[in-house]
C-alpha cells in the first residue's frame, strides 16, 4: 500500500513545478492543522520559491489496512482533482515513518478557524457570517461539489473544518480521506445500476440520515445533506446537535 503513493506528483500547471521529495528541501513554518494521525505546517520549497502546505501522516498510527486505505484514497483523489474550488495537490512521499503531501497553501485557515476567531471577538447572538458572505462561499462550495460529484465521487465530510479560504477569498474542498466512488453494481433484472454505497463514514453531526442507517445504501445527495448542516454552521456558529466543533 505505502508503495503505491511514494513518488507521485502532480500539479494545475500545464508545465508542472517540480516540487522536492525529501523533508530537508523544505523550510517549514508554523503548524497550521492537527489530526489523530497528522498535522499540517505551512513551508516553502526554496528550489521553486512556492509556498506550500504540508501535510505529515505519522504511518506508524495508520498500521491497519484500513488507515492506510483511507490515506491512499485521498491522495488518489486529490491528484485527480483539477478544480478552482478544490484544494491543489502537488506532491507526495515517504520520508521514513512518514508521509509528506505537499499541497497548495490556503493561509486564511478553514471557515471553522474563522468561525472560532469571529467567537472570540464579539458575540455571535445573532449569527457569525450575514446572508451574502453565506452565498458567495455556497457558490464556491457547490461548483467544488459539483465537480467532485461529476467525476463519480461522493466527499462524505463536508463541514466548516474541511473548507479551507484562500488569500483572495477564495473557498477549496480539502480532506477527501474518507471520499469514495459510487459503488457500480446490478439493481433489477431489466438492467438499472445501482450508484450508491453503503459504508458508515463521515462526521455524525455532518451525516445524512441515510448515510447513518446505510441498509438502502447512500449517494452525491448525502453531501448536499451535509453542505446544508455546514450552512447552519455557517450562520449560527454550531452545527446542529453539536456539543463541540469536530
Amino acid at each position: 500500500m505505502t508503495e503505491s503513493i511514494i513518488g507521485s506528483t502532480g500539479s494545475l500547471c500545464e508545465t508542472p513545478i517540480q516540487w522536492p521529495m525529501t523533508k530537508a528541501s523544505y523550510e517549514f513554518g508554523k503548524s497550521i492543522g492537527q489530526g489523530a494521525t497528522s498535522i499540517v505546517f505551512e513551508a516553502l520549497c526554496p528550489s521553486n520559491g512556492k509556498k506550500c502546505a504540508i501535510k505529515i501522516i505519522n504511518l506508524e498510527k495508520c498500521s491497519t489496512s484500513a488507515s492506510l486505505e483511507e490515506i491512499n484514497r485521498e491522495i488518489k483523489s486529490m491528484r485527480n482533482m483539477k478544480n478552482e474550488n478544490i484544494v491543489a495537490y502537488y506532491a507526495s512521499f515517504v520520508a521514513q515513518t512518514e508521509l509528506c503531501i505537499i499541497m497548495d497553501l490556503c493561509q486564511r485557515g478553514s471557515l471553522l478557524d474563522v468561525i472560532k476567531y469571529t467567537q472570540n471577538k464579539r458575540d455571535i447572538t445573532y449569527g457569525v457570517f450575514d446572508e451574502n458572505t453565506i452565498a458567495t462561499i455556497l457558490r464556491d462550495v457547490l461548483r467544488g461539489l459539483s465537480y467532485i460529484h461529476e467525476n463519480g465521487l461522493v466527499h462524505r465530510d463536508l463541514k466548516c473544518g474541511n473548507l479551507l479560504v484562500k488569500d483572495d477569498g477564495i473557498i477549496q474542498i480539502a480532506d477527501f480521506g474518507v471520499a469514495g466512488f459510487l459503488a457500480t453494481q446490478p439493481l433489477t433484472a431489466t438492467g438499472s445500476v445501482d450508484l450508491r454505497r453503503y459504508t458508515f463514514v463521515g462526521t455524525p453531526c455532518w451525516m445524512a440520515p441515510e448515510v447513518m442507517q446505510q441498509a438502502r445504501g447512500y449517494n452525491q445527495k448525502a453531501d448536499i445533506w451535509s453542505l446544508g448542516i455546514t450552512t447552519i454552521e455557517m450562520a449560527t456558529g454550531q452545527a446542529p446537535y453539536a456539543k463541540s466543533h469536530q
